[in-house]
Protein backbone atom coordinates (compact mmCIF):
# COMPACT_ATOMS: atom_id res chain seq x y z
CA UNK A 1 0.00 0.00 0.00
CA UNK A 2 1.42 3.33 -0.44
CA UNK A 3 3.10 5.68 2.43
CA UNK A 4 3.47 9.04 2.76
CA UNK A 5 5.14 11.12 0.40
CA UNK A 6 9.25 10.86 0.12
CA UNK A 7 10.19 14.35 -1.17
CA UNK A 8 10.19 15.75 -4.73
CA UNK A 9 13.86 15.68 -5.15
CA UNK A 10 15.28 14.22 -8.20
CA UNK A 11 16.58 10.85 -8.85
CA UNK A 12 20.15 11.77 -8.49
CA UNK A 13 19.41 13.61 -5.35
CA UNK A 14 17.46 10.76 -3.81
CA UNK A 15 19.79 7.91 -4.79
CA UNK A 16 22.96 9.74 -2.70
CA UNK A 17 20.83 11.17 -0.10
CA UNK A 18 21.72 14.85 -0.80
CA UNK A 19 18.93 17.58 -0.42
CA UNK A 20 17.81 19.12 -4.39
CA UNK A 21 17.43 22.40 -4.51
CA UNK A 22 14.49 21.65 -7.25
CA UNK A 23 15.69 23.85 -10.03
CA UNK A 24 14.81 23.63 -13.68
CA UNK A 25 15.43 22.28 -16.03
CA UNK A 26 18.23 20.61 -14.15
CA UNK A 27 19.22 20.72 -10.30
CA UNK A 28 22.70 22.41 -9.55
CA UNK A 29 24.28 19.09 -8.22
CA UNK A 30 22.95 16.87 -11.27
CA UNK A 31 24.14 20.11 -13.76
CA UNK A 32 27.69 19.48 -11.90
CA UNK A 33 28.37 16.00 -12.39
CA UNK A 34 26.64 16.19 -15.91
CA UNK A 35 24.08 13.89 -15.40
CA UNK A 36 21.00 13.73 -16.91
CA UNK A 37 17.97 15.50 -14.07
CA UNK A 38 15.07 12.94 -13.86
CA UNK A 39 12.30 13.66 -11.61
CA UNK A 40 12.76 16.76 -10.33
CA UNK A 41 9.52 18.19 -8.55
CA UNK A 42 8.27 14.84 -8.77
CA UNK A 43 5.81 13.27 -5.90
CA UNK A 44 7.35 9.78 -5.12
CA UNK A 45 5.33 7.40 -2.70
CA UNK A 46 7.16 4.48 -0.97
CA UNK A 47 5.19 1.59 -0.86
CA UNK A 48 5.08 -0.89 2.72
CA UNK A 49 3.18 -4.77 1.94
CA UNK A 50 0.32 -5.30 3.79
CA UNK A 51 0.08 -8.05 6.34
CA UNK A 52 -3.30 -9.75 7.50
CA UNK A 53 -4.06 -10.70 10.97
CA UNK A 54 -6.22 -13.23 12.32
CA UNK A 55 -8.65 -10.28 13.43
CA UNK A 56 -9.34 -9.27 9.71
CA UNK A 57 -12.61 -10.78 9.09
CA UNK A 58 -13.52 -13.55 6.30
CA UNK A 59 -14.40 -12.23 3.10
CA UNK A 60 -17.90 -12.48 1.96
CA UNK A 61 -18.67 -16.10 1.12
CA UNK A 62 -21.73 -18.12 -0.67
CA UNK A 63 -23.43 -19.66 1.95
CA UNK A 64 -25.98 -22.64 2.12
CA UNK A 65 -29.81 -22.60 2.17
CA UNK A 66 -29.36 -23.07 6.46
CA UNK A 67 -27.06 -19.81 6.15
CA UNK A 68 -23.93 -21.87 7.30
CA UNK A 69 -20.68 -21.30 5.63
CA UNK A 70 -19.70 -24.34 3.27
CA UNK A 71 -16.66 -26.12 5.44
CA UNK A 72 -14.82 -26.98 1.83
CA UNK A 73 -15.01 -23.45 0.57
CA UNK A 74 -13.48 -21.82 4.22
CA UNK A 75 -10.88 -24.33 4.04
CA UNK A 76 -9.96 -23.97 0.13
CA UNK A 77 -6.64 -23.32 -1.14
CA UNK A 78 -6.54 -20.73 -4.32
CA UNK A 79 -7.21 -21.75 -7.59
CA UNK A 80 -4.33 -22.78 -9.56
CA UNK A 81 -3.19 -21.18 -12.78
CA UNK A 82 -5.24 -22.25 -15.72
CA UNK A 83 -3.63 -24.49 -18.14
CA UNK A 84 -4.72 -27.51 -19.78
CA UNK A 85 -3.12 -30.41 -22.40
CA UNK A 86 -3.14 -27.71 -25.50
CA UNK A 87 -1.17 -24.58 -23.42
CA UNK A 88 1.67 -26.68 -21.63
CA UNK A 89 1.74 -28.50 -25.50
CA UNK A 90 2.41 -25.11 -27.27
CA UNK A 91 4.70 -23.85 -24.33
CA UNK A 92 7.12 -26.97 -25.19
CA UNK A 93 6.74 -26.56 -28.92
CA UNK A 94 7.65 -23.10 -29.15
CA UNK A 95 10.46 -23.58 -26.46
CA UNK A 96 11.98 -25.93 -28.95
CA UNK A 97 11.24 -23.33 -31.67
CA UNK A 98 13.37 -20.76 -29.72
CA UNK A 99 16.62 -23.28 -29.34
CA UNK A 100 19.16 -21.05 -30.81
CA UNK A 101 22.32 -23.69 -30.49
CA UNK A 102 22.68 -24.88 -33.92
CA UNK A 103 23.06 -28.37 -32.72
CA UNK A 104 19.67 -28.57 -31.57
CA UNK A 105 17.66 -26.47 -33.42
CA UNK A 106 14.89 -27.49 -35.33
CA UNK A 107 14.26 -24.56 -37.84
CA UNK A 108 15.78 -25.97 -40.94
CA UNK A 109 13.31 -28.95 -40.79
CA UNK A 110 10.66 -26.72 -42.36
CA UNK A 111 9.35 -22.84 -42.66
CA UNK A 112 5.66 -24.24 -42.03
CA UNK A 113 6.81 -25.12 -38.07
CA UNK A 114 6.65 -21.86 -36.82
CA UNK A 115 2.70 -21.68 -38.00
CA UNK A 116 2.21 -25.16 -35.62
CA UNK A 117 1.65 -23.62 -32.36
CA UNK A 118 -1.25 -21.35 -33.69
CA UNK A 119 -2.97 -24.87 -35.31
CA UNK A 120 -2.84 -27.53 -32.63
CA UNK A 121 -5.91 -26.94 -31.17
CA UNK A 122 -7.58 -27.62 -34.21
CA UNK A 123 -6.28 -31.49 -34.26
CA UNK A 124 -5.45 -34.04 -31.63
CA UNK A 125 -3.45 -35.51 -33.94
CA UNK A 126 -1.42 -32.87 -34.70
CA UNK A 127 -1.30 -31.70 -30.93
CA UNK A 128 0.18 -35.02 -29.57
CA UNK A 129 2.55 -35.54 -32.55
CA UNK A 130 3.87 -31.78 -31.73
CA UNK A 131 4.17 -33.09 -27.81
CA UNK A 132 6.57 -36.17 -28.91
CA UNK A 133 8.38 -34.32 -31.24
CA UNK A 134 9.41 -31.57 -28.40
CA UNK A 135 10.13 -34.62 -26.29
CA UNK A 136 12.33 -35.91 -29.23
CA UNK A 137 14.42 -32.84 -29.37
CA UNK A 138 14.53 -32.71 -25.41
CA UNK A 139 16.01 -36.56 -25.78
CA UNK A 140 18.38 -35.87 -28.39
CA UNK A 141 19.67 -32.68 -26.05
CA UNK A 142 19.98 -35.37 -23.09
CA UNK A 143 21.53 -38.28 -25.68
CA UNK A 144 19.57 -41.11 -24.59
CA UNK A 145 15.97 -42.17 -25.16
CA UNK A 146 13.92 -40.71 -21.75
CA UNK A 147 11.16 -42.51 -20.98
CA UNK A 148 9.32 -39.68 -21.43
CA UNK A 149 9.54 -39.04 -25.21
CA UNK A 150 8.92 -42.90 -25.75
CA UNK A 151 5.93 -42.28 -23.58
CA UNK A 152 4.57 -39.42 -25.75
CA UNK A 153 5.71 -41.10 -28.64
CA UNK A 154 3.69 -43.86 -27.94
CA UNK A 155 0.67 -41.36 -27.11
CA UNK A 156 0.82 -40.21 -30.76
CA UNK A 157 0.79 -43.05 -32.39
CA UNK A 158 -2.60 -44.54 -30.27
CA UNK A 159 -4.02 -41.40 -30.87
CA UNK A 160 -3.28 -41.45 -34.79
CA UNK A 161 -5.19 -44.93 -34.90
CA UNK A 162 -8.14 -44.41 -32.87
CA UNK A 163 -8.36 -40.94 -34.56
CA UNK A 164 -8.32 -42.31 -38.04
CA UNK A 165 -10.79 -45.37 -36.86
CA UNK A 166 -13.25 -42.83 -35.22
CA UNK A 167 -13.08 -39.82 -37.74
CA UNK A 168 -11.63 -41.28 -41.73
CA UNK A 169 -12.33 -37.84 -42.97
CA UNK A 170 -8.68 -36.96 -40.66
CA UNK A 171 -6.20 -38.60 -43.29
CA UNK A 172 -7.65 -35.91 -45.72
CA UNK A 173 -6.42 -32.66 -43.18
CA UNK A 174 -3.13 -31.19 -43.67
CA UNK A 175 -2.41 -31.03 -39.85
CA UNK A 176 -2.65 -34.30 -40.31
CA UNK A 177 0.64 -34.75 -42.73
CA UNK A 178 2.25 -32.60 -40.65
CA UNK A 179 1.58 -34.74 -37.45
CA UNK A 180 2.86 -37.86 -39.58
CA UNK A 181 6.10 -35.53 -40.14
CA UNK A 182 6.32 -34.40 -36.82
CA UNK A 183 6.41 -38.60 -35.78
CA UNK A 184 8.54 -39.30 -38.52
CA UNK A 185 11.21 -36.93 -37.46
CA UNK A 186 11.00 -37.90 -33.71
CA UNK A 187 11.51 -41.44 -34.63
CA UNK A 188 14.77 -40.69 -35.99
CA UNK A 189 15.40 -38.39 -33.40
CA UNK A 190 14.98 -41.49 -31.16
CA UNK A 191 15.84 -44.76 -33.13
CA UNK A 192 17.42 -43.33 -36.13
CA UNK A 193 16.78 -45.45 -39.70
CA UNK A 194 15.01 -48.92 -38.73
CA UNK A 195 11.66 -50.05 -39.83
CA UNK A 196 9.53 -48.09 -38.02
CA UNK A 197 10.56 -45.19 -40.21
CA UNK A 198 9.31 -47.29 -42.90
CA UNK A 199 5.75 -47.61 -41.82
CA UNK A 200 5.87 -43.78 -41.13
CA UNK A 201 6.79 -43.08 -44.92
CA UNK A 202 4.55 -45.35 -46.25
CA UNK A 203 1.51 -43.25 -44.00
CA UNK A 204 3.13 -40.08 -45.47
CA UNK A 205 2.53 -41.84 -48.99
CA UNK A 206 -1.09 -42.77 -48.36
CA UNK A 207 -2.11 -39.24 -46.66
CA UNK A 208 -0.17 -37.44 -49.37
CA UNK A 209 -2.80 -39.32 -51.89
CA UNK A 210 -5.70 -38.81 -50.29
CA UNK A 211 -5.09 -35.34 -49.91
CA UNK A 212 -7.84 -32.67 -51.13
CA UNK A 213 -6.96 -30.31 -53.38
CA UNK A 214 -4.81 -27.61 -51.63
CA UNK A 215 -5.19 -24.16 -50.81
CA UNK A 216 -2.16 -21.97 -52.76
CA UNK A 217 -3.42 -19.42 -50.66
CA UNK A 218 -2.31 -20.74 -47.33
CA UNK A 219 1.48 -21.17 -47.20
CA UNK A 220 1.18 -23.77 -43.73
CA UNK A 221 -0.59 -25.87 -46.35
CA UNK A 222 1.20 -25.59 -49.59
CA UNK A 223 4.80 -25.85 -47.99
CA UNK A 224 3.86 -28.78 -45.94
CA UNK A 225 2.27 -30.89 -48.96
CA UNK A 226 5.78 -29.70 -51.39
CA UNK A 227 7.97 -30.70 -48.68
CA UNK A 228 6.54 -34.22 -47.65
CA UNK A 229 5.96 -35.45 -51.37
CA UNK A 230 9.77 -34.50 -51.96
CA UNK A 231 10.64 -36.13 -48.73
CA UNK A 232 8.61 -39.48 -49.94
CA UNK A 233 9.73 -39.32 -53.66
CA UNK A 234 13.58 -39.09 -52.35
CA UNK A 235 12.95 -42.11 -49.82
CA UNK A 236 11.28 -44.09 -52.82
CA UNK A 237 14.08 -43.57 -55.23
CA UNK A 238 16.36 -44.20 -52.14
CA UNK A 239 14.46 -47.02 -50.82
CA UNK A 240 12.78 -49.81 -52.97
CA UNK A 241 10.83 -51.06 -50.46
CA UNK A 242 8.90 -47.47 -49.53
CA UNK A 243 6.53 -48.34 -52.48
CA UNK A 244 4.96 -45.84 -54.73
CA UNK A 245 0.95 -46.92 -55.85
CA UNK A 246 0.05 -43.88 -57.77
CA UNK A 247 0.37 -40.16 -56.78
CA UNK A 248 -2.84 -37.70 -56.63
CA UNK A 249 -3.01 -35.35 -59.80
CA UNK A 250 -3.33 -32.21 -57.60
CA UNK A 251 1.09 -32.89 -56.29
CA UNK A 252 2.09 -32.09 -60.05
CA UNK A 253 0.80 -28.81 -59.76
CA UNK A 254 3.76 -27.78 -57.47
CA UNK A 255 4.05 -23.93 -56.48
CA UNK A 256 6.89 -24.76 -54.91
CA UNK A 257 10.51 -23.84 -56.60
CA UNK A 258 13.36 -25.46 -54.39
CA UNK A 259 13.71 -25.67 -50.51
CA UNK A 260 15.40 -21.68 -50.20
CA UNK A 261 11.82 -20.39 -51.62
CA UNK A 262 11.22 -17.21 -49.19
CA UNK A 263 13.04 -18.67 -46.41
CA UNK A 264 16.70 -18.09 -46.42
CA UNK A 265 19.29 -15.46 -46.60
CA UNK A 266 20.38 -16.00 -50.20
CA UNK A 267 18.08 -16.13 -53.17
CA UNK A 268 18.39 -19.56 -54.61
CA UNK A 269 15.82 -22.16 -55.97
CA UNK A 270 16.97 -25.93 -56.57
CA UNK A 271 14.66 -26.53 -59.85
CA UNK A 272 15.53 -30.36 -59.13
CA UNK A 273 14.19 -31.30 -55.58
CA UNK A 274 10.55 -29.94 -56.82
CA UNK A 275 7.79 -32.60 -56.98
CA UNK A 276 7.36 -31.85 -60.84
CA UNK A 277 10.70 -32.66 -61.50
CA UNK A 278 11.29 -35.83 -59.08
CA UNK A 279 7.69 -37.45 -59.41
CA UNK A 280 8.41 -39.56 -62.42
CA UNK A 281 12.08 -40.61 -60.77
CA UNK A 282 10.98 -43.88 -59.12
CA UNK A 283 8.86 -45.27 -62.11
CA UNK A 284 12.30 -44.93 -64.05
CA UNK A 285 14.58 -46.82 -61.58
CA UNK A 286 12.14 -49.68 -61.76
CA UNK A 287 12.53 -49.94 -64.53
CA UNK A 288 15.70 -48.42 -66.06
CA UNK A 289 16.25 -50.03 -69.18
CA UNK A 290 13.11 -48.24 -70.97
CA UNK A 291 14.38 -44.61 -69.30
CA UNK A 292 17.91 -44.65 -70.01
CA UNK A 293 18.03 -41.00 -71.27
CA UNK A 294 15.31 -39.34 -69.19
CA UNK A 295 17.59 -40.45 -66.48
CA UNK A 296 20.79 -39.24 -67.63
CA UNK A 297 19.09 -35.68 -68.19
CA UNK A 298 18.34 -35.76 -65.20
CA UNK A 299 21.32 -36.92 -63.53
CA UNK A 300 23.16 -34.26 -65.43
CA UNK A 301 21.07 -31.54 -64.42
CA UNK A 302 21.61 -32.56 -61.31
CA UNK A 303 25.62 -31.95 -61.31
CA UNK A 304 25.07 -28.95 -62.49
CA UNK A 305 23.00 -27.31 -59.88
CA UNK A 306 25.28 -28.74 -57.19
CA UNK A 307 27.81 -27.00 -58.52
CA UNK A 308 25.68 -23.88 -58.56
CA UNK A 309 24.59 -24.40 -54.56
CA UNK A 310 28.62 -25.44 -53.27
CA UNK A 311 30.34 -22.05 -53.21
CA UNK A 312 27.12 -20.34 -51.44
CA UNK A 313 26.99 -23.14 -48.75
CA UNK A 314 30.26 -22.38 -48.25
CA UNK A 315 29.83 -18.40 -47.55
CA UNK A 316 26.85 -19.52 -45.23
CA UNK A 317 28.83 -21.34 -43.43
CA UNK A 318 31.86 -18.98 -42.69
CA UNK A 319 28.56 -16.56 -41.76
CA UNK A 320 27.47 -19.24 -39.58
CA UNK A 321 31.19 -19.51 -37.63
CA UNK A 322 31.36 -15.83 -37.08
CA UNK A 323 27.45 -14.92 -36.28
CA UNK A 324 24.81 -15.66 -34.04
CA UNK A 325 21.96 -15.24 -36.65
CA UNK A 326 19.87 -18.09 -36.97
CA UNK A 327 19.02 -16.85 -40.62
CA UNK A 328 22.26 -17.61 -41.82
CA UNK A 329 22.05 -21.20 -40.12
CA UNK A 330 18.78 -21.97 -41.86
CA UNK A 331 20.25 -20.69 -45.26
CA UNK A 332 23.22 -22.94 -44.69
CA UNK A 333 21.39 -26.33 -43.05
CA UNK A 334 18.84 -26.17 -46.43
CA UNK A 335 21.89 -25.87 -48.46
CA UNK A 336 24.15 -28.37 -47.04
CA UNK A 337 21.27 -31.13 -47.02
CA UNK A 338 20.00 -30.15 -50.83
CA UNK A 339 23.93 -31.03 -51.92
CA UNK A 340 23.78 -34.14 -49.42
CA UNK A 341 20.53 -35.08 -51.23
CA UNK A 342 21.40 -34.57 -54.67
CA UNK A 343 24.32 -36.63 -54.41
CA UNK A 344 22.41 -39.32 -53.12
CA UNK A 345 19.62 -39.13 -55.97
CA UNK A 346 23.04 -38.68 -58.26
CA UNK A 347 24.97 -41.74 -56.76
CA UNK A 348 21.72 -44.18 -57.40
CA UNK A 349 21.24 -42.64 -61.28
CA UNK A 350 25.53 -43.05 -61.46
CA UNK A 351 25.64 -46.65 -60.29
CA UNK A 352 22.23 -47.38 -62.62
CA UNK A 353 23.75 -45.71 -65.33
CA UNK A 354 27.32 -47.60 -64.66
CA UNK A 355 25.16 -51.27 -65.19
CA UNK A 356 24.25 -50.37 -68.59
CA UNK A 357 27.45 -48.78 -69.38
CA UNK A 358 30.22 -50.21 -67.72
CA UNK A 359 32.90 -48.27 -69.93
CA UNK A 360 31.25 -45.00 -69.50
CA UNK A 361 34.83 -43.26 -67.99
CA UNK A 362 32.96 -39.43 -67.09
CA UNK A 363 30.33 -41.47 -64.97
CA UNK A 364 33.88 -43.24 -63.24
CA UNK A 365 35.23 -39.41 -63.15
CA UNK A 366 32.05 -38.04 -61.71
CA UNK A 367 32.23 -40.83 -59.07
CA UNK A 368 35.44 -39.70 -57.39
CA UNK A 369 34.25 -36.29 -57.63
CA UNK A 370 30.70 -37.48 -55.89
CA UNK A 371 33.00 -38.62 -53.04
CA UNK A 372 35.45 -35.76 -52.07
CA UNK A 373 32.51 -33.23 -52.57
CA UNK A 374 30.41 -35.36 -49.96
CA UNK A 375 33.38 -35.54 -47.75
CA UNK A 376 33.87 -31.97 -47.99
CA UNK A 377 30.63 -31.66 -46.62
CA UNK A 378 30.43 -33.86 -43.84
CA UNK A 379 33.21 -31.92 -42.32
CA UNK A 380 31.60 -28.77 -42.62
CA UNK A 381 28.54 -29.90 -41.24
CA UNK A 382 30.57 -31.86 -38.25
CA UNK A 383 29.74 -29.09 -35.75
CA UNK A 384 26.62 -29.02 -36.23
CA UNK A 385 25.55 -32.46 -35.36
CA UNK A 386 23.57 -33.82 -34.50
CA UNK A 387 20.01 -32.13 -35.47
CA UNK A 388 22.21 -30.25 -37.78
CA UNK A 389 22.93 -32.75 -39.84
CA UNK A 390 20.18 -35.53 -40.47
CA UNK A 391 20.87 -35.90 -43.40
CA UNK A 392 24.56 -37.30 -43.56
CA UNK A 393 24.65 -40.65 -42.75
CA UNK A 394 22.73 -42.20 -45.19
CA UNK A 395 24.03 -39.97 -47.60
CA UNK A 396 28.06 -41.40 -46.83
CA UNK A 397 26.54 -44.87 -47.20
CA UNK A 398 25.39 -44.59 -49.93
CA UNK A 399 28.61 -43.19 -51.74
CA UNK A 400 30.42 -45.58 -49.80
CA UNK A 401 28.26 -48.66 -51.63
CA UNK A 402 28.37 -46.50 -55.29
CA UNK A 403 32.64 -46.54 -54.96
CA UNK A 404 34.83 -48.67 -55.77
CA UNK A 405 38.20 -47.24 -55.26
CA UNK A 406 39.52 -49.07 -52.58
CA UNK A 407 41.58 -45.87 -50.84
CA UNK A 408 37.86 -43.75 -51.43
CA UNK A 409 36.13 -46.34 -49.96
CA UNK A 410 38.88 -46.15 -47.05
CA UNK A 411 38.24 -42.52 -46.49
CA UNK A 412 34.35 -42.60 -46.67
CA UNK A 413 34.41 -45.17 -44.05
CA UNK A 414 36.81 -42.90 -41.42
CA UNK A 415 34.05 -40.43 -42.02
CA UNK A 416 31.59 -42.75 -41.32
CA UNK A 417 33.02 -43.57 -37.96
CA UNK A 418 33.19 -39.88 -36.94
CA UNK A 419 29.47 -40.11 -37.92
CA UNK A 420 29.19 -43.57 -36.07
CA UNK A 421 26.78 -41.48 -32.84
CA UNK A 422 24.30 -40.43 -35.53
CA UNK A 423 23.36 -44.13 -36.58
CA UNK A 424 20.62 -44.39 -33.78
CA UNK A 425 18.94 -47.14 -35.21
CA UNK A 426 20.72 -50.03 -37.93
CA UNK A 427 24.67 -49.99 -38.09
CA UNK A 428 25.93 -48.32 -41.05
CA UNK A 429 27.11 -51.65 -42.55
CA UNK A 430 23.62 -52.74 -42.99
CA UNK A 431 22.89 -49.59 -44.48
CA UNK A 432 25.64 -49.78 -46.74
CA UNK A 433 25.50 -53.20 -47.52
CA UNK A 434 21.83 -53.37 -47.99
CA UNK A 435 22.18 -50.26 -51.01
CA UNK A 436 25.16 -52.24 -52.29
CA UNK A 437 23.57 -55.77 -52.72
CA UNK A 438 20.15 -53.67 -54.72
CA UNK A 439 22.81 -52.47 -57.58
CA UNK A 440 23.91 -56.13 -57.60
CA UNK A 441 20.52 -57.55 -57.91
CA UNK A 442 20.09 -55.00 -60.68
CA UNK A 443 22.90 -56.17 -62.46
CA UNK A 444 21.98 -59.48 -62.50
CA UNK A 445 18.70 -58.72 -63.69
CA UNK A 446 20.30 -56.61 -66.59
CA UNK A 447 23.11 -58.98 -67.90
CA UNK A 448 20.34 -61.77 -68.97
CA UNK A 449 18.72 -58.52 -71.16
CA UNK A 450 21.91 -56.88 -71.75
CA UNK A 451 22.56 -57.78 -75.45
CA UNK A 452 18.93 -56.81 -76.05
CA UNK A 453 19.31 -52.84 -75.02
CA UNK A 454 22.57 -52.36 -76.29
CA UNK A 455 20.64 -52.82 -79.46
CA UNK A 456 18.22 -50.43 -79.18
CA UNK A 457 21.24 -47.72 -78.92
CA UNK A 458 22.05 -47.23 -75.64
CA UNK A 459 25.59 -46.15 -75.83
CA UNK A 460 26.16 -43.78 -73.01
CA UNK A 461 27.77 -40.23 -74.37
CA UNK A 462 30.99 -41.29 -72.14
CA UNK A 463 31.86 -44.57 -74.54
CA UNK A 464 33.14 -45.73 -77.59
CA UNK A 465 31.14 -48.15 -80.33
CA UNK A 466 34.02 -50.08 -79.62
CA UNK A 467 34.02 -50.30 -76.52
CA UNK A 468 30.49 -51.31 -76.46
CA UNK A 469 30.67 -54.08 -79.11
CA UNK A 470 33.24 -55.37 -77.25
CA UNK A 471 31.22 -56.00 -74.29
CA UNK A 472 28.31 -57.53 -76.18
CA UNK A 473 31.01 -60.06 -77.49
CA UNK A 474 32.01 -60.94 -73.92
Amino acid sequence: MPGGPSGRGCQGCRKRKKKCDLAQPSCSRCLRYGIRCVGSGERVYRFKNATVTESVPVARTARGRDGILAEDQMNSSPPRPLGNELTSTTGAFISTLRISDPKFSVLGFGPFLEDVPCRLGRSQILRTAAMAFSSAVTAVHSRQATLQALKDYGTALACMRSSFMNDPSQVSKTETLCGVYLLLLSQNFLGGHNDECLVHLQGLLYILNNQAARDYQDPFSSQMVDLASIIAITECVIDPRVQLQGWHADLRKTSYYGPLNNYSVVDIRSTNLTVANLIDLPMFLREPEYHLVQLRSSYELMRVEVKKIIPITKQLHEACCTSLDMNYYKGYTICESSICVLHTLMAIIRRTLQVFHPYDSTLKEHEETAANVVLASATRAWNFRPLGATYMPKTLCLIWATTDDPNMKANVEDMIDNYREDFRGDSWTKIALFFEQRFERLRKRVQTTMPYHLRQDTTSPGSTNAETESFVKV
